[in-house]
């Protein structure tokens, strides 16, 4: 195709960093009203973000596909929760430590359900 594997890489990681932005706010307002904005806000004037969003490393892809998952997980999707976070496992191991958090809410949800505390 004649791409440059650099351009590429820095477009990808740049796209999962503006997905990750929205998913933090996505994720914040469902969680809590205006937390959203607060933790965009915080997340977009992070230094780290800036020296890694420049750099086509799997750091932001991975961190993107983590929060995806906890957005389906939050939203009770939980196949493409799964989905998510092994595809952010593949990117960077150390992303699997986020199955334990979301399978603990998962568990803990279907215990009030059963519970009935839960509709």
């Amino acid at each position: 195709l004649g791409l440059d594997p650099q351009i590429c890489g820095k477009i990808i990681v740049l796209v999962c960093s503006l997905g990750a932005l929205y998913l933090l706010y996505t994720i914040g307002e469902k969680i809590y009203k205006h937390v959203g904005i607060v933790t965009a806000t915080i997340f977009s004037f992070t230094p780290i973000v800036f020296f890694y969003t420049a750099i086509p490393i799997t750091d932001i892809p991975s961190m993107f596909f983590s929060l995806l998952g906890i957005h389906y997980t939050l939203n009770k999707k939980y196949f493409f929760a799964g989905l998510s976070i092994g595809i952010a496992f593949a990117l960077r191991f150390p992303q699997a430590l986020f199955v334990v958090p979301c399978a603990l809410f998962i568990v803990i949800l279907l215990k009030k359900m059963e519970d009935g505390l839960l509709d």
